[in-house]
């Protein structure tokens, strides 16, 4: 069971659900898993994501929008990572 309180590295989150490591919508035999999104790059997530451009980003978009079960767990990314220099 997750837990809304834990911090999940995107290794643990595959772990958990699945399908791709760096994917934001990871799917496997064509169905999506879980939402990670960033929101840096999505301040309106989950309730509205940007799908950008990118021909494998819309396939996938548009493969969620014809998920019959919507349901899945989202993943949220709050700040930017600290780098050292």
């Amino acid at each position: 069971m997750l837990d809304p309180a834990k911090e999940y590295s995107r290794t643990e989150i595959k772990n958990l659900v699945g399908g791709e490591l760096q994917s934001y919508l990871p799917q496997k035999d064509g169905v999506i898993l879980a939402g990670c999104f960033n929101l840096e790059y999505n301040p309106d997530a989950p309730k509205e994501i940007q799908a950008g451009k990118l021909l494998k980003v819309v396939k996938k978009a548009k493969l969620l929008s014809m998920q019959q079960n919507n349901a899945f767990p989202v993943f949220l990314k709050e700040k930017k990572k600290d780098r050292k220099p």
